[in-house]
């Protein structure tokens, strides 16, 4: 429930556990379309800010590549450098959550790395389990730990399945394959390769907006084939569409729909595995040009049968 309230998505998420969650305030990202300088984003944030009194703020959490909501999105650098010196002045901590990012999946141990400032504390999930098992850890610097062990001594965590030994161990299998096999360095040695590539084969779709991400986490933004950039009526369901239709095309992809909440249209996420070769990547972007155009025109169809 504490994580649950801290995301952004009331209608899709938050429904129907509201009652039970803590209220928090939140900061839209800066989306492309909306505000590409982040300046928007910052002056929501100060707005929050002078709401609140600084004093007051704890935390502030993010995700520094984004994942199902906004899939391969990254705020804009003026947002995070503003972001930095507005914890320098008010000493509120910065979180990443980077279950999704963290452990290679963009290329490095960590998208902490790449950002112009170092989170305080880095939540860490799906890439430390590999699948096998379920694990999370937390990651934080000695701003944040050094207190504690003055204090109590120890990180007050408890939960039911703390030091679960068969999670613990395949943690630190996932953790030695990764090393062993230098796949973190593999993907980064992708660069922007696999983006590029998927950027490439969709670029005359009239349905794809924005194609962005790092590594091997790619996000595409889905619009409006009509015009090309406003948002998918909801009633379509498109997200819902185009996992179904790249299942039917042999490609497992997973899709969201921020517009529920009014923030951004329907999204796709492509995350390769870290040992897909070239020749497996390459039949996945293939499969997802062929997808898209599938869902293209079932889209331009129902539109123009429906007149919306």
């Amino acid at each position: 429930m504490g994580t649950l309230a801290l995301t952004g998505r009331p209608r899709s998420l938050h429904h129907p556990f509201g009652p039970y969650l803590a209220a928090h305030r939140h900061v839209p990202p800066a989306l492309r379309r909306l505000d590409p300088s982040g300046q928007a984003s910052l002056d929501a944030l100060d707005a929050a800010i002078a709401e609140l009194g600084g004093e007051r703020i704890a935390a502030f959490m993010m995700e520094p590549v984004s994942a199902a909501a906004l899939p391969g999105y990254s705020p804009p650098t003026r947002f995070l450098e503003g972001l930095a010196e507005r914890r320098e002045r008010y000493g509120f901590l910065v979180i990443f959550d980077e279950v999704v990012t963290g452990l290679g999946r963009c290329g490095a141990w960590l998208a902490a790395e790449t950002p112009p400032f170092e989170p305080d504390i880095v939540t860490l999930g799906k890439g430390l389990g590999g699948g096998y098992m379920p694990i999370s850890a937390v990651v934080a610097t000695d701003r944040v730990v050094a207190p504690i062990l003055d204090g109590s001594g120890y990180f007050d965590l408890g939960h039911t399945w703390d030091g679960q030994p068969l999670s613990a161990t395949v943690g630190l299998a996932v953790l030695d394959v990764l090393e062993r096999e230098g796949l973190v360095e593999r993907v980064r040695a992708l660069g922007s390769e696999f983006v590029d590539a998927v950027a490439g084969a969709l670029t005359d779709c009239a349905i794809v907006g924005e194609v962005r991400g790092r590594g091997l986490l790619v996000g595409v933004e889905l619009v409006d084939p009509r015009d090309g950039h406003s948002l998918l009526p909801r009633e379509l369901d498109v997200a819902t569409l185009v996992d179904d239709v790249c299942l039917e095309h042999g490609l497992l992809v997973t899709s969201s729909h921020p517009n529920a909440d009014g923030m951004a249209s329907d999204q796709t996420l492509l995350a390769p595995a870290f040992v897909a070769t070239a020749e497996e990547r390459a039949l996945m972007v293939e499969r997802l040009r062929e997808a898209i155009d599938d869902v293209e025109a079932r889209v331009l169809a129902e539109l123009a049968g429906g007149q919306r």
